[in-house]
């Protein structure tokens, strides 16, 4: 008698979080807020895909004590900005589309991931959609080192070819009581810098 073999491929996909992640050095900070503009996506086309980006600070991680937050924002361009000009960018259509799914999460300095306490998808109104991630995080340890941010960024399906992004960090080091007030205050003010920050050119 004989036997029939069976042989079953298993394709296994992989979420978001596990996908190869692009690294990216920032610079070293204590505290107040930085933006810092970059190239490395340049020549990604946009076809549906899920890009995963790894923000790290250079020299050594970064030192938060209990009840610091941290705020993040990150942009994607397909162009330049815009020359000079009263409007800045607008309308945006430059900027990158994220489509569902897209998140974003605090490296530890021991590999592990903080999910933030505030994300928003979507922070900038452009003709196609809002653009853009923001998120804002609590440390509620008495002391955490972190490494850098992850990104996993749904990009459209439009056929067109990434340029260049910035990343706003703003680094709260405080450890005074009423944190959900000065965490509303601070993720307007990563906003508010976002808005500053339009005349800003690579």
């Amino acid at each position: 008698m004989k036997r029939a073999l069976f042989f079953y491929v298993a394709f296994v996909v992989l979420p978001p979080e596990f996908a190869e992640a692009l690294p990216i050095a920032l610079p070293s900070q204590t505290e107040g807020f930085k933006l810092d503009q970059f190239a490395d996506v340049a020549g990604i086309v946009e076809s549906g895909q899920v890009i995963s980006l790894d923000f790290i600070f250079q020299n050594s991680p970064v030192r938060v004590v209990e009840r610091s937050t941290i705020n993040t924002e990150l942009i994607l361009y397909n162009g330049p900005h815009n020359p000079p000009n009263p409007n800045g960018d607008f309308p945006y259509n430059q900027y990158v589309v994220f489509g569902p799914g897209t998140l974003t999460r605090v490296v530890l300095a021991d590999g592990s991931f903080v999910t933030p306490f505030q994300t928003l998808v979507g922070i900038i109104v452009t003709p196609t959609g809002s653009a853009g991630i923001a998120s804002n995080t609590l440390f509620p340890n008495v002391v955490s080192f972190v490494n850098g941010f992850h990104y996993d960024l749904v990009l459209p399906n439009d056929g067109k070819t990434l340029f260049a992004g910035e990343i706003g960090v703003t680094i709260n080091q405080v450890d005074e009581p009423g944190v959900l007030p000065m965490l509303a205050v601070s993720f307007l003010a990563l906003l508010f810098a976002r808005i500053a920050s339009f005349g800003r050119r690579l």
